[in-house]
């Protein structure tokens, strides 16, 4: 005892004069610790969850995470230009088919449904004014909706501008066949949405182990840990 410092006395003061003793606290304490190293744990999972999906880099102590590279900049926004042009195309089909039925030519038609759906779904308003202003212009249909296929690239737009080709070529009526695809795209449409419902208990999964597994197992451990601390170590002493 005479080899104890000055501040090692106070400390031994302080604990002493806690209720339960210096183990006692050394315990809650070395708990406390590992809880929050489990919280810790659990915040960072969904950030480097997060940075794996998003094809960025791990973070490194001291270090800011580089920027994407130009080319990995493009494709994002290609691929956020291709959803936009998914989500607006099954509407601007419909209103296609509307104006059609009204009598409205296929370039008329177009020039009407850039204008209309612009507000709402402004990607696919953009493409199709860029294909009014091709034609006007006097490029081929042909060469004007392939493009428009190409630059979208998907396989509904494809389809659409084949069919198009398809009956200018064999003098169908357009109305027709845009109704047909207007109905295969509102099929596609509630298929896409139920997959998406089906993926979401699977995409909850992770997020409930994450967030609410580590506050249920404090919950849980907590009080007996307390009781165990306060009633039955000091017993074990004695």
């Amino acid at each position: 005892m005479g080899g104890l410092t000055a501040s090692g006395w106070q400390e031994a003061a302080v604990f002493g004069s806690l209720p339960g003793g210096p183990l006692t606290w050394s315990l809650v304490l070395a708990f406390a610790a590992v809880v929050l190293a489990v919280l810790g744990l659990a915040a960072a999972a969904p950030a480097e969850g997060l940075r794996r999906r998003l094809g960025m880099p791990a973070a490194t102590t001291g270090a800011r995470l580089a920027r994407p590279a130009p080319r990995r900049r493009w494709a994002w926004r290609r691929a956020r230009h291709r959803e936009a042009l998914r989500l607006g195309f099954p509407d601007a089909l419909d209103m296609m088919v509307l104006c059609a039925e009204a009598g409205l030519g296929l370039d008329a038609a177009l020039n009407r449904v850039a204008a209309e759906i612009a507000p709402a779904h402004p990607a696919m308003g953009a493409e199709l004014a860029r294909i009014g202003r091709e034609l006007r212009a006097g490029k081929e249909r042909a060469a004007v909706l392939r493009g428009f296929a190409r630059r979208a690239g998907l396989p509904e737009v494809e389809s659409f501008a084949t069919l198009l080709l398809q009956s200018e070529a064999l003098g169908t009526g357009i109305a027709r066949t845009l109704r047909v695809q207007a109905e295969e795209m509102r099929a596609m449409r509630l298929l896409r949405a139920e997959e998406r419902a089906h993926t979401l208990p699977v995409k909850l999964t992770l997020p409930l182990v994450v967030c609410v597994l580590p506050a249920m197992i404090v919950v849980v451990l907590l009080p007996g840990a307390l009781t165990i601390v306060r009633d039955v170590l000091p017993n074990l002493g004695h």
